[in-house]
C-alpha cells in the first residue's frame, strides 16, 4: 500500500472544489486514502503557536480552524456514502517550535484529528527552505547539527504522529561536504532514538525529487537506520497543486524497499494501522493531502 500524508490546498483555500480538484487526482493515480494535513500557521487560532508574527502576516491564510474540520469532514463522508475506494482523513503539519511547545501540546489534545505531522523548518528565526540565498554566510555543519537536534526534540516530545521530510536540511544540496555528511549521521542517528523511543514515524516524502537536491527525504542511510530499529513510516508527495498529488510515490515506495521497508503506517483517530505497501494484486497508492 501506497500512502501519501502530506497535501496542500492553501493555495486556492478550504473549500470543497479545491478539495475535490486532489481527490480526482488522488484517483487518478490509485490512491486509495488521502489526508489533508495543512500548515497550523494558516489557521488564526493556531498561528500563534509559530512565534514569527512577521511570517504570517506575509504567508499565512488567516483560514478558520472550524471551517476546516468541518469540510474535510463533509468530504470523508461524501465520498464514503457515495462508494468511494478513496478514503480522506483530516490532519495537520505543525512546526516543531520549542518555545511554544507545551501550548501546543494542549491544543493538539482537544482536536480530532487523523493525523499530526511534525516538521522543522526554522532554526530559530531562520526559515531554512525559504530560499538557497538565506544559506549565503552560515555553517552549514552547524545547521545540519542544530536542524537535527530541533528534528530529535520534535520525536522525542511525542506529539506528533510522524516527523514530516526528517532531513529537509538538505534540501538545496548544500550538506554533501564531508563535515556536513558527518554532522548528518550524527543528527540522523540521535532523530532514530528518539523516534524508537517515542514510537513516532518517519516520512518518506517523494518532495526531494522535485527540489533542488533531487532525492527522496530521507537518505537511504537514515532510513535504513530507522528500519533496523523498529521505526514505522508514512508516505507522502508534500504537494501544493492538485497535479502534485501522489506525485512520485512509486519512487518513495522503492526507495524504502530498499531499506528494508514492507509496511506503512496509516492512521485514523490517530490510532496507527500497519499495513504492506505493496498488497498482492499490485500496488495501491494513498496519498495524504496539505491544504
Amino acid at each position: 500500500m501506497i500512502i501519501d500524508y502530506h497535501v496542500h490546498l492553501e493555495r486556492a483555500g478550504i473549500t470543497r472544489a479545491n478539495a475535490m480538484r486532489f481527490v480526482q487526482q488522488a484517483t487518478q493515480r490509485g490512491v486509495c486514502e488521502l489526508a489533508f494535513t495543512e500548515h497550523a500557521f494558516n489557521f488564526v487560532e493556531l498561528a500563534p503557536l509559530l512565534a514569527r508574527p512577521e511570517y504570517v502576516a506575509r504567508y499565512g491564510h488567516g483560514f478558520q480552524l472550524a471551517d476546516y474540520i468541518r469540510m474535510v469532514r463533509d468530504v470523508a463522508r461524501e465520498l464514503e456514502d457515495g462508494g468511494s475506494q478513496l478514503k480522506v482523513r483530516l490532519g495537520l503539519e505543525v512546526d516543531y517550535v520549542p518555545e511554544t511547545g507545551q501550548a501546543l501540546r494542549e491544543t493538539l489534545a482537544e482536536l480530532d484529528l487523523d493525523v499530526v505531522l511534525g516538521s522543522v523548518h526554522w532554526i530559530g528565526q531562520w526559515g531554512i527552505d525559504l530560499g538557497a540565498d538565506t544559506w549565503e554566510g552560515r555553517s552549514r555543519p552547524r545547521a545540519c547539527r542544530d536542524y537535527f537536534l530541533l528534528a530529535a526534540e520534535a520525536a522525542a516530545s511525542g506529539m506528533f504522529d510522524a516527523i514530516g521530510h526528517p532531513d529537509l536540511v538538505k534540501i538545496y544540496g548544500f550538506t554533501t561536504g564531508e563535515d556536513c555528511r558527518s554532522a548528518m549521521q550524527e543528527g540522523g542517528a540521535e532523530l532514530v532514538r528518539a523516534a524508537a523511543e517515542s514510537g513516532t514515524c518517519l516520512e518518506v516524502s517523494s518532495a526531494g525529487l522535485r527540489r533542488p537536491v533531487r532525492e527522496v527525504y530521507p537518505g537511504l542511510e537514515l532510513l535504513r537506520a530507522a528500519r533496523v530499529a523498529g521505526i514505522g513510516i508514512t508516505l507522502a508527495s508534500d504537494a501544493h497543486e492538485p497535479d502534485e498529488c501522489g506525485l512520485g510515490l512509486t519512487d518513495a515506495v522503492a526507495w524504502a524497499r530498499r531499506a528494508g521497508y514492507t509496511e506503512v503506517t496509516t492512521f485514523s483517530r490517530r490510532v496507527p494501522a500497519v499495513r504492506p505497501l505493496r498488497p498482492e494484486g499490485g500496488e495501491t497508492p494513498i496519498a495524504l493531502a496539505r491544504f
